[in-house]
């Protein structure tokens, strides 16, 4: 399993995204945002939602056996990914 906090730090690296600007855009401190990156702090679905928007990472790279890595338990990650179905499909 591949951990998705880890990848979402990888392409903001690459993509020359600071952790303040991430921080920024979550509406949290960067240092706290630190924690997010280092798994001190698990991230919550809301904050996972604007984080890949933010970074422009789509939703469906991600899988269930993710959740694990996340605030978010299977069935909440489930119903992230149905809501992303519809929003895609209906608003293109």
């Amino acid at each position: 399993m591949d951990n998705p906090i880890l990848r979402i730090r990888e392409i903001r690296i690459r993509r020359g995204v600071t952790q303040d600007q991430c921080a920024k855009a979550l509406g949290i401190s960067r240092n706290n945002y630190s924690e997010i990156e280092h798994e001190r702090v698990r991230l919550n679905a809301i904050d996972f939602i604007k984080l890949c928007k933010y970074l422009n990472i789509d939703l469906n790279s991600f899988s269930d056996q993710d959740s694990v890595y996340l605030k978010i338990n299977k069935l909440e990650y489930q119903n992230i990914m149905e809501i992303k179905r519809f929003l895609d499909s209906h608003f293109k």
